[in-house]
């Protein structure tokens, strides 16, 4: 697998990535309405590509986009100056379970480290097994009492907030 910098060259390939990812992480637990028009109205590549605190980047394998990774300061404002966070990290289906994910939040984490990040956080839906498991059992990432609710197609969902210590 190859990593990335994303570039406004790299639009296409980032936004079909990042739609279909989300399409086939989501669509077993979220309601089918609000996906659609997530994707629809997909506008996630524009804010972030503008945004001086975001790093975007994209992984190949074989010269196809199959996954990417986005992550900058935090967020959130109880954020300090050395706090980092997961933006975003999604991957398709066709290339889950083969270790890319753990390698590139690896890399991430890395960058943000060497940016001087002490902290690293990540959000996540508190109904994605799939990711809380990625995140906590193996990635030693701790579920902190920070949480979002949030009402999707008139659902609601619940967003936990995990941190990680970087030594």
């Amino acid at each position: 697998m190859k990593i990335i910098r994303a570039t406004e060259s790299h639009r296409n390939d980032f936004v079909d990535t990042h739609t279909r990812s989300l399409r086939e992480s989501y669509e077993s637990f979220l309601p089918q309405e609000w996906l659609e028009e997530t994707i629809a109205n997909y506008s996630n590549f524009d804010k972030w590509i503008n945004d001086e605190r975001a790093e975007l980047w994209l992984c190949y394998e074989s010269g196809s986009p199959i996954g990417l990774v986005v992550f900058g300061q935090l967020r959130d404002a109880d954020a300090l100056g050395s706090d980092g966070e997961i933006w975003s990290i999604y991957f398709r289906q066709k290339a889950k379970g083969r270790g890319y994910a753990k390698t590139t939040l690896e890399f991430a984490e890395s960058k943000l480290k060497e940016k001087g990040c002490t902290k690293i956080y990540v959000w996540c839906l508190e109904q994605n097994k799939r990711a809380r498991n990625f995140y906590e059992n193996k990635n030693n990432y701790q579920a902190t009492s920070t949480r979002k609710d949030q009402i999707l197609a008139g659902v609601p969902y619940n967003e936990i907030r995990f941190e990680k210590e970087l030594i």
